[in-house]
Order: C-alpha cells, then structure tokens, then sequence
C-alpha cells in the first residue's frame, strides 16, 4: 500500500516533536540550553525527516545514520561543553526518543491509524495545519509539566555549596549550580561566579564596598591594599538587561555538590546587588562543578 506523505507537514511536524523532545532531554539531564540553539536543532530535526521518505537503509548504516545524527542534534541544542554533560544529555534525548517511538510503534500496531505513517524512526501524522498547532500548543504544555514535576520531586539537583578563599579567609555560602551559566572573564577565560551582595558584605573589605554597590569606581579606591589589584567589573547578558558587574578574583573557590568537592583556582566572583532565586548566596558557572 502506498502512503501519501506531504513534505511540508512532515518537516513541520517533526521541527515540532523534536523540539519537545530536546525540553524533555533538558529537564531529564537537568542541563537547559539557549531557546535560539533549541530552535535550531529543532529544524536541524525536521530537516531530517525527509530521510523517511528514502528507502530503509541496512542496519549497520541506519544504526550509523541515527548515532551521527542524534550527535549533530544535541551539539546543536546545547554546544560541546564538556564530554561529560555531552554524554550526560545524548543519553537523556536518546532515552526520550526510545520511549518516543516506541509509544508510536505500539499506537501503529495495535490502532492502525489510516492518517499515520511510521517509517526509519520518523512519524507523520496527516493533519491539517490548525490540528498540527493545537497538538503542538498540547505538547509543548506537556512537556512543561513534566520537566517541572522533574524538578520538584528532586529539589536538590541543584543544591551546592562554595567556599571562597582569598588572602587566608574564607567564606562559605549556599549554592545554586546553574548548567545555563557560561559566565567567564574576557581576558583570562576564568570561570564567573554570581554572589549577592547581602551574602558576602560582611566578608568584603568595608572601604571596598562602595564599588561593590556601584556608587564608587575602581579609580576611586585606595591603591594600597592586596585587594585592590583583585578587583575588575565583568560585563554579563541577561534576559532584558546587561551591564558591568563588580567583581574580585579570589584565591580559589571549591564547590560542593552531591558530596563531591570541585576545585577552581582565580575563580572571578561578580557580585550583584540583586536577589538571587530562592535566597541563595551564589550561582555556580557550569565548569566549576560540572
């Protein structure tokens, strides 16, 4: 029998699931990725839908087809990083398109939809294009859900510690480990810590803290302190804003997480005046744990 498949819902259709398949991937390895990069991947995704149209490939080489392009989709997504969490997340968006397709062998061949066609790992529903956006509006709700129920039964994912060391003294405060901050020092690469500012006042010198509250530059502080040479302002970028955050180098910053302690020598701590989410005293840049 043959299927009459039609390119373009075929490629929309799956730009669509395969972006829901990226989020449930994030939420699973707890690592989110930027919505441009997600995007992209998504209609890297849909693109290769049309290999369906094609006849199926021996098994070696489809097994080849799927790893490279299961590889090019998550780089795409979340970038190299480090091969650990580039494992970490192939492995969770492999482990969401098993349960995926899967799902839609078992829906073939038990309902037989006449409108669904399942071929080399692509399916394709013959929907009109308001259906195929209420579905996606659907999904994408779904996946939402889920990735939040992921986080709420496990809270502490990303929970840490850090201690900062610098000239003999040492803070310790509580952490966030964020996946999404790549926060570095442009001329030195060195990882960026965020702390508040009500976090660490106490641990700052107090002739210094009228440049960590904005209202005295680097100019006007005294020259003849060991913390004077530490200090610098990081520009950042964050939703809706960006700017320059005072910041200081510190001997070394160790971080804990899930009872394992990571080590970052001249680790920068930016600090802000800000509320960070839910009272924490410091996010974590990814390399410094990860």
């Amino acid at each position: 029998m043959t299927e009459l498949v039609y390119a373009d819902i075929l490629v929309a259709e799956n730009i669509i699931l395969t972006y829901l398949l990226l989020l449930g991937a994030s939420a699973i390895a707890s690592v989110r990725a930027k919505r441009w990069r997600v995007v992209l991947s998504s209609f890297a995704g849909g693109a290769s839908s049309l290999l369906a149209l094609l006849p199926t490939p021996p098994l070696a080489l489809s097994l080849l087809e799927r790893a490279g392009l299961l590889f090019l989709l998550v780089f795409a997504a979340w970038g190299w990083g480090n091969w650990k969490r580039f494992l970490r997340v192939c492995g969770a968006f492999l482990a969401v398109t098993i349960v995926f397709g899967g799902l839609m062998f078992v829906l073939e061949m038990t309902l037989k939809p006449e409108s669904m066609f399942y071929g080399n790992g692509i399916v394709y529903f013959d929907l009109d294009m308001l259906t195929l956006i209420l579905f996606a509006l659907i999904g994408y709700g779904a996946a939402r859900g889920i990735a939040a129920l992921v986080h709420r039964r496990n809270p502490g994912a990303h929970k840490a510690q850090a201690t900062i060391y610098i000239f003999g003294q040492s803070i310790t405060l509580d952490a966030i480990y964020d996946s999404g901050n790549s926060l570095t020092d442009g001329f030195t690469g060195t990882p960026v810590m965020v702390v508040a500012y009500c976090a660490v006042e106490s641990f700052l010198p107090e002739n210094l803290r009228g440049f960590f509250q904005g209202s005295l530059s680097i100019a006007d502080l005294p020259a003849n302190q060991p913390w004077s040479v530490r200090l610098r302002q990081v520009p950042y970028h964050a939703v809706g804003k960006d700017g320059l955050l005072p910041a200081f180098r510190a001997d070394k910053v160790v971080a804990r997480m899930n009872g394992k302690d990571t080590q970052t020598l001249q680790a920068i701590c930016a600090v802000t005046m800000d509320e960070l989410p839910e009272t924490y005293g410091a996010i974590l840049q990814k390399t410094m744990v990860d």
